[in-house]
């Protein structure tokens, strides 16, 4: 949902989502930076080009504030519901990695 601006034009956006558990996003990178606050139940956050979720990743809970660098390859994955609220300045595009760079587990 956008809460102000929009992603894919010019200028300041907010947006927040709803993941539900299970959810996994696969590796990939944005051409600008991006500003994520969880505002309730938790994610998992990890800055790496190879998925992986057997690793001891933080998780990140209500009021944790993350900053998603410029093509910084990472991921994210959820075990419970995360209402998560992102913001950046647009346009802000999302590139996925290739598949043979996901480790197969």
């Amino acid at each position: 949902m956008y809460l102000a601006g929009h992603r894919n034009q010019p200028g300041f956006f907010i947006e927040r989502y709803v993941f539900p558990p299970g959810y996994k996003g696969m590796p990939h990178v944005h051409n600008s930076d991006l500003y994520v606050t969880i505002l309730s139940g938790s994610a998992h956050i990890v800055m790496d080009k190879i998925f992986d979720t057997t690793i001891a990743a933080m998780a990140y809970g209500p009021g944790s504030y993350v900053v998603i660098k410029a093509d910084q390859p990472h991921y994210e994955w959820f075990t419970e519901e995360c209402t998560m609220q992102v913001s950046g300045i647009g346009p802000n595009e999302t590139y996925y990695l290739p598949e043979n760079e996901i480790r197969k587990k």
